[in-house]
């Protein structure tokens, strides 16, 4: 697929569509009767070769819009309903003459968990305040280059690195 868009929002209050999303399957089981057909649809992956990411976030006074250009994401073999089995993911995001970010791993499409490689680089940690202020409650300046092997369990929060250069 080429020349693909999506629209990422923060709310005021701080949330993402998928803390909705987490809330609601964490704990809460839907039962499934035996004598019930479900539709599975399996998809063998998703590559994406160019596309735009634009992310507005209103938690910010004023909320600036960003865009960040998409050069590569995939997406390996996926069954829906969501299965807990692991999956590929990679991709490479950067805003033009600022900040880049890079994945490639693995996740787990039924709670979201995973694990893999990350590298960021030429982030303003100025930009980063109001995604970090209830972790790092203090003002930050600099630029931050990170590069990581991680593993996230969203519900344990904060993600475990290892292997980290910080600069």
């Amino acid at each position: 697929m080429r020349e693909f868009e999506a629209w990422l929002e923060r709310t005021e209050n701080g949330a993402f569509f998928w803390d909705q999303i987490l809330k609601s399957t964490s704990g809460n089981t839907i039962e499934e009767s035996l004598d019930t057909e479900q539709l599975s649809v399996e998809l063998g992956g998703l590559r994406i070769s160019k596309g735009k990411l634009n992310f507005i976030d209103q938690k910010n006074d004023p909320a600036t819009p960003q865009e960040w250009q998409l050069d590569q994401f995939s997406v390996g073999k996926l069954t829906l309903p969501i299965s807990s089995r692991k999956t590929s993911l990679s991709m490479k995001l950067a805003q033009e003459g600022g900040p880049g970010l890079s994945f490639e791993g693995a996740f787990n499409p039924s709670n979201l968990s995973s694990q893999g490689r990350l590298d960021l680089s030429e982030f303003e940690l100025a930009e980063l305040t109001p995604f970090l202020e209830d972790v790092i409650p203090v003002a930050m300046k600099g630029s931050l280059n990170l590069k990581t092997d991680f593993e996230w369990d969203p519900a344990a929060q904060l993600p475990r690195l290892k292997k980290t250069s910080l600069q």
